[in-house]
Order: C-alpha cells, then sequence, then structure tokens
C-alpha cells in the first residue's frame, strides 16, 4: 500500500498507466488517497509520481487490504463472523434521537446495527475502498444542516479520535475544511511514543474545557461507593525563609499607602516624595457630583 498527495480523481491518469494491479484502497481527504496492488506495480507508480514532484510513501504493511486481493480471503472470512451478536448500545441511522450515529467508512452514509451485524457488511469492508473522507464530509455537512448548538457553532464541531496515533489529524483538518469552512477542534486520544496516561488526560481535559461533559469519576478509575473526602491529610509546612517576589518601589507603595483616595486631591502620585508632594486625580461626575453644579464662562476672544 502507498500513500499519496492526490484526490480520488486525480490519481485515476496514473493509474491507467502502469502494468499490474493497483487501486485506490482509500480516499483519506480530498487531497489523500491510499493505493493499494502489487508491490512492483506500486514501485512503477512511485517512479512516475515522485517524476512529477507528487508525494508518495509505501506504508509498512505486508498485505494489500481493500483490494481484489482479499476476495481470496473473503469466504472464511464471512464464516468466522456468522455469529455476531449485538452490544449493549443503540447506534441509529438517523441523527437528532440522542443516540450515537455511525457513518459507514464502506458507503459514506449512517449505518444501522442490523447491518453491522451481517457478515455481509464487514466482507465488504474488507474488499472495498475505505471511503473515509466520504463519511465524515457527510457527518460534518449533516451535523452543520441539522441546526447550530449554540451561537454559530456546528452541531458536530470536536471531533476526537480513538486509535493508536493521531494518524488521521491532517485529513480530519482538510475534510473539515472543505465541507464547513469552519474551526472544528480535533483531539486524539493516544499519541506514538507518548504515555497514554499523559494523552487521554490532556485530552479529556481539553473536551471539558470545550463545554463537553462525561464522566469525570469514571475517567480517574474511582469506585463511587468507596470515594470519600479526604480530611485528615497531614498540614502542609510552608517554608517563609526565601521570598520569590520581585516587586518595584512603586507597586509596593501603591498596594501599602496609608490613606485613601481624597475627593479634593485624588491620591498621591505613584512615585511619591514627600519632599515634592504631588497627588493625581481623575475627575468624574460619579466619583466628583458637585461638577454637575458648575458653570464656566468666558469672554471671547479667550480660548
Amino acid at each position: 500500500m502507498m500513500a499519496v498527495a492526490l484526490s480520488e480523481a486525480a490519481i485515476k491518469p496514473y493509474l491507467s498507466r502502469v502494468t499490474g494491479y493497483v487501486a485506490v484502497g482509500c480516499v483519506n481527504s480530498p487531497s489523500n488517497v491510499t493505493l493499494t496492488g502489487s508491490y512492483d506495480t506500486l514501485i512503477q507508480l512511485q517512479e512516475m509520481l515522485r517524476a512529477d514532484k507528487v508525494f508518495c510513501s509505501l506504508l509498512k504493511v505486508e498485505n494489500a487490504y481493500h483490494s481484489s486481493y482479499m476476495e481470496e480471503l473473503a469466504p472464511k472470512y464471512a464464516n468466522l463472523l456468522q455469529d455476531l451478536t449485538p452490544g449493549t448500545g443503540p447506534i441509529s441511522p438517523v441523527l437528532g434521537q440522542n443516540v450515537p450515529v455511525m457513518f459507514s467508512t464502506v458507503t459514506g452514509q449512517p449505518v444501522a446495527n442490523v447491518d453491522l451485524r451481517r457478515a455481509e457488511y464487514w466482507v465488504r469492508n474488507l474488499v472495498s475502498p475505505v471511503r473515509f473522507s466520504d463519511a465524515l464530509a457527510n457527518l460534518l455537512a449533516l451535523g452543520a444542516k441539522r441546526g447550530f448548538r449554540s451561537g454559530s457553532r456546528p452541531q458536530c464541531d470536536y471531533l476526537l479520535e480513538i486509535g493508536p496515533h493521531s494518524a488521521l489529524r491532517r485529513s480530519v483538518k482538510d475534510i473539515a475544511n472543505d465541507v464547513v469552512k469552519d474551526d472544528v477542534a480535533y483531539d486524539s486520544l493516544l499519541t506514538r511514543g507518548v504515555s497514554a496516561l499523559s494523552t487521554v488526560f490532556s485530552a479529556m481535559g481539553r473536551l471539558w474545557g470545550h463545554g463537553i461533559s462525561f464522566d469525570m469519576v469514571a475517567l480517574n478509575g474511582i469506585d463511587r461507593g468507596s470515594a470519600k473526602m479526604l480530611v485528615n491529610l497531614p498540614e502542609y509546612p510552608f517554608n517563609h525563609i526565601q521570598k520569590h517576589w520581585i516587586e518595584s518601589r512603586i507597586s509596593k507603595y501603591t498596594r501599602f499607602r496609608k490613606h485613601p483616595r481624597n475627593r479634593f486631591l485624588g491620591t498621591p502620585a505613584p512615585d511619591w516624595n514627600p519632599n515634592e508632594a504631588r497627588w493625581r486625580m481623575y475627575l468624574s461626575v460619579s466619583g466628583n457630583p458637585w461638577i454637575q453644579e458648575q458653570r464656566v464662562r468666558t469672554i471671547p476672544p479667550v480660548v
């Protein structure tokens, strides 16, 4: 398999120029696809693309997934999936029922529980192209069409990737920008080379800050029955020997000035010098109501 920075339509002329089998195995975004086929054909195609300065990269997989090669495994695969049982949670093919909606990467459209329990659906998933771009684009478009959650925010405005790495970050951003032209937030639960505890808690913190609520007790792995308030912790011995506070003379004088604001003089200047006393006064009707009673008359041509 090989990732190519071209759209599904733009890659087709290249496919017609090679000898051997190669097909589009995954449409990742409007500007990125994954090709699948024989190794020799992919190498041949790689040379063509690099000659045209098109980014392409072979993936570290040994099988041509989502291609006609998988049809050889389809009968056995279908036989192993005959005893699928429904899960505990319902999935609705229609938005707006307060039930999770799953968009199929096989069809690009919402899919119901009954279809997910059929072995035929998963066989199609094995041998057909992954239409991730269509599925996410339709999800975002339908969410925006169904209304807004608050203000100008679309109904679907936060995407959370659940996988071993944030592999879909670029594709998600490209699709969101192409469909809704809005800032759809993206996050990933796991990141390669980073502690899962750190990434999961960080992602959940950003979700919470975004206004999306979840079971905080379950996240922290706390048993609700045994959760108790800690009331017998030892007092913390604060050390005041060394001070870590650098403050200017003017700031310190402002914080510790001895007299409040005078209604006629105001307050002493921040850089107060008793030998050259100065006050600062801001006149306002609210602070000095007597101003409203004052009238000033001038005789022309005095300015």
